[in-house]
């Protein structure tokens, strides 16, 4: 019953103003750490260090598929409280970073549960986290909802730049160009740092985002250096490096024309 009425608190917190969304995320994040916990003891086949090692149904059963989908419906609720609140959102994904790596304890509790899933871990100063004794399958949701769902959801857009097509025409529409505020004139979009040219399929959308007139557009610049910053993290847990974001942090960026910064005088 306690529980339950301090989960009400926490839901309500994060849907209420900023001064109680912190309490909220504190909250949120705590009831977290406690599934994640649970699913390193139900987790009898190696955590999460181990890249591909474990299996949701590994150890647990019915028991650790309920807890998975408590994992992913608690990230979810997360992101979903603060969207709209890009410095809540940041705040959020940097604390739970801070939880992920900080120092995995060594109660009797979790001792047991820990032993393979360290032993499995790549040889990396991660190794020893939190977050490195998690089951693989918790990391991969994390990644899910985190780079997939959030980061390249609202960061990436395919190349070639091509605007929407007008309405009752067929086809690209052309070229895509970016209006600011308070500005008549529309400015086209570049991509810089295309190093690998044709072979590049896809970019990182910031210009567009930091001259659009919407809110929840430029609130996404402020989240993405955390949230950049825990996928890179978890990366590192699971595979030791930073193999599988290389795509991403590699991107061409979608800025401004380059003429812009010439000089002319």
């Amino acid at each position: 019953r306690l529980e339950s009425e301090v989960q009400i608190v926490v839901d309500k917190a994060l849907k209420g103003s900023a001064s109680y969304k912190r309490i909220g995320i504190a909250g949120s994040l705590a009831f977290l750490r406690r599934v994640g916990c649970a699913l390193m003891l139900l987790d009898g086949d190696g955590g999460g260090g181990g890249g591909c090692g474990g299996s949701s149904t590994a150890g647990g059963g019915d028991g650790f598929d309920l807890l998975l989908r408590e994992w992913r419906g608690r990230l979810n609720d997360l992101i979903a409280a603060t969207e709209g609140h890009g410095a809540a959102r940041a705040l959020a994904l940097g604390l739970l970073s801070e939880m992920i790596k900080a120092p995995a304890t060594t109660t009797t509790a979790t001792t047991t549960a820990g032993a393979k899933a360290q032993a499995q871990a790549p040889d990396t100063p991660m190794a020893g986290c939190w977050g490195a004794k998690l089951p693989a399958a918790a990391l991969e949701q994390l990644t899910a909802v985190v780079q997939t769902e959030l980061l390249e959801s609202a960061l990436v857009v395919d190349l070639p730049l091509v605007a929407a097509p007008a309405p009752g025409q067929e086809g690209d529409g052309g070229s895509r160009e970016v209006r600011v505020a308070g500005c008549a004139v529309p400015f086209s979009c570049s991509v810089w740092l295309n190093v690998d040219e044709q072979e590049t399929s896809v970019a990182i959308n910031l210009w567009p985002l930091a001259a659009s007139s919407a809110i929840a557009d430029r609130d996404v610049l402020v989240w993405m250096a955390p949230c950049l910053s825990l996928v890179c993290l978890v990366s590192r847990i699971v595979f030791g490096d930073l193999q599988d974001v290389d795509g991403l942090l590699g991107c061409p960026l979608v800025m401004f024309p380059m003429e812009l910064l010439q000089d002319d005088e």
